[in-house]
């Protein structure tokens, strides 16, 4: 008798960069820690979306001499795929409270600006395709541990 495999997200949904690799065409993913300041570039990091990333080097580290764990930040792991998408990966227990109700009370994340990721990143990690988020609203999927969030560029 053959085993079942499990397929990560299960059948039916949106293949993720991350986790199913095997059932997607994807023949490279890139994966970052990050931590993630939110809001708009253009209002000084205010309002909703996604304003800033920097490359990190531990996701747990709550605090390092240039990072802090603070409100309207927040730590994740950040797969880029080949073509560009992106899938976000916070877990629950390193979010503060605030950032917590400002950004992930919701059932949907929004994006009020574009947002691409720096030269800086690129460069460092090898990545030949510009990966940008788009303005738009993306879903929040609420696991007991993580709260996940594909901006894949058609799913806005």
């Amino acid at each position: 008798m053959q085993r079942e495999r499990h397929l990560g997200r299960g059948s039916g949904k949106a293949p993720s960069p991350a986790t199913d690799w095997f059932r997607t065409g994807y023949d490279s993913v890139t994966q970052i820690f990050v931590e993630v300041k939110f809001g708009m570039a253009s209002r000084n990091c205010d309002n909703y979306g996604v304003c800033h990333v920097d490359a990190i080097e531990r996701l747990w580290e709550y605090q390092t001499t240039s990072l802090c764990f603070c409100p309207g930040k927040a730590r994740a792991i950040m797969s880029i795929s080949e073509n560009g998408d992106i899938e976000m990966v916070f877990p629950k227990s390193i979010i503060p409270p605030e950032t917590k109700n400002n950004f992930f009370s919701k059932e949907f994340f929004e994006v009020k600006e574009d947002f691409k990721l720096s030269k800086k990143i690129l460069d460092q990690y090898q990545i030949k395709v510009i990966p940008e988020i788009l303005r738009g609203t993306y879903k929040v999927v609420e696991t007991s541990g993580f709260y996940i969030i594909d901006f894949k560029k058609n799913a806005s």
